[in-house]
């Protein structure tokens, strides 16, 4: 089934928590598009403020639109899983733990997992709280290759836990223009300090590459490798700041309006008079729950009997989310990209571009890798300090 149009996934809980991690000068790295399978899933599952809240949040007016949205999104992905020689490797699986001594899904719900998200629904003793845990961490180890190993711990899981929801994201692929590895240069850190950091370049990169010049920042895009057979294109997109210490606010004003990032950016073939970008290599761990309440979206959080919709009795109306987190993780060297991401969520009771520029990466930027058919974010980081992990 073809794409119909194009898909946005709200970016304001990555760009909050990147706004969090700037000022705590540390380096950032989600999915938005995890936090929008997690909570499309709970929208079919609440009724009330709840799914309001839910809704609002997605943009989306009725369970038809999202649950089609997610449709469209899994068509992204299922082509690609596999990958090629010359493709990437993108995989991303939903997955439902429900503790067999005191309930189970209710049929329409279940069937819903099953079908639109392909998520596996499994039936556990949460009592059992080391081997739940054991069970959940493969499941995402296998789900990230290897990348995330330990998500889930016993202290995590409460008395009342009889729910787990979950999500993971993988996404391997090779630069269209591959680079080399070159002598380390200086880094600007917010703090002004400065470090010697690994770094690549290319000699090809004059007219290999697409971008440009906006008021505070410089854009450059850097495609994946594709394979002939799919007409899915992924890329990276870097936003460096024109000073130094520009970050802070250029977050700002994307946290203020998101809807740039979302853009179908118009960018000119470049000529490159000097380019270079960091090596990095790190994760984040992050509390989804903290940064959805302070964005407003706080009913789901709340025993408030809005989530009936998905456990059986006579749990059914006691369900609520007691915690929702992310952890990401992300590698970007001379062969490409590899980066990923899982979730889990516990129930209980510009102007033109120029022809001409310079794109150095010695100052912290922002980065987001997006599908390019159906402009869908799948990952948003920072790197303030390539050095960290």
């Amino acid at each position: 089934m073809p794409l119909q149009s194009k898909i946005s996934i709200n970016l304001k809980v990555a760009l909050t928590e990147a706004n969090k991690s700037v000022s705590r000068n540390k380096n950032f790295i989600c999915s938005p598009l995890g936090i929008h399978f997690m909570l499309s899933i709970l929208a079919n599952g609440s009724t009330g403020e709840t799914r309001n809240q839910i809704y609002k949040y997605l943009g989306s007016k009725t369970l038809k639109e999202i649950n089609q949205k997610a449709s469209e999104v899994m068509e992204i992905i299922y082509p690609t899983i596999n990958g090629t020689s010359e493709g990437p490797v993108v995989s991303f699986v939903n997955g439902a733990w429900v503790d067999q001594q005191t309930t189970s899904l209710r049929p329409a719900f279940q069937k819903l997992l099953q079908g639109t998200y392909k998520a596996d629904a499994k039936a556990v003793e949460f009592q059992n709280k080391e081997e739940v845990c054991k069970e959940i961490n493969l499941w995402v180890s296998d789900a990230t290759q290897g990348t995330i190993t330990e998500l889930l711990s016993p202290q995590l899981i409460g008395q009342d836990t009889i729910l787990v929801l979950g999500n993971a994201l993988f996404f391997k692929a090779a630069w269209e223009t591959p680079f080399t590895a070159c002598e380390n240069q200086s880094f600007h850190l917010l703090t002004g300090e400065t470090i010697q950091a690994p770094c690549m370049t290319t000699y090809r990169y004059k007219f290999k590459f697409d971008g440009g010049c906006f008021d505070d920042f410089r854009l450059l895009r850097l495609p994946y490798k594709t394979a002939q057979d799919t007409t899915r294109k992924f890329a990276m997109y870097i936003f460096l700041p024109n000073t130094k210490d520009g970050l802070i606010g250029l977050m700002e004003k994307f946290r203020k309006d998101p809807r740039f990032l979302h853009e179908n950016f118009e960018l000119a073939r470049a000529y490159l008079t000097g380019f270079w970008i960091p090596k990095f290599k790190f994760s984040h761990l992050f509390s989804v729950k903290d940064t959805l309440e302070q964005l407003g979206l706080d009913r789901m959080f709340k025993r408030v009997g809005e989530l009936k919709k998905i456990v059986n009795q006579p749990f059914a109306e006691q369900l609520y989310v007691s915690k929702m987190y992310q952890k990401s993780f992300v590698e970007v060297n001379e062969e490409g990209t590899l980066a990923s991401s899982a979730m889990l969520s516990l129930s209980g009771g510009g102007g033109p571009p120029p022809n001409e520029f310079s794109f150095v990466a010695d100052h912290p930027f922002l980065f987001t890798i997006r599908e390019e058919t159906s402009q869908v974010t799948f990952f948003v980081g920072t790197v303030l300090n390539p050095l960290l992990e």
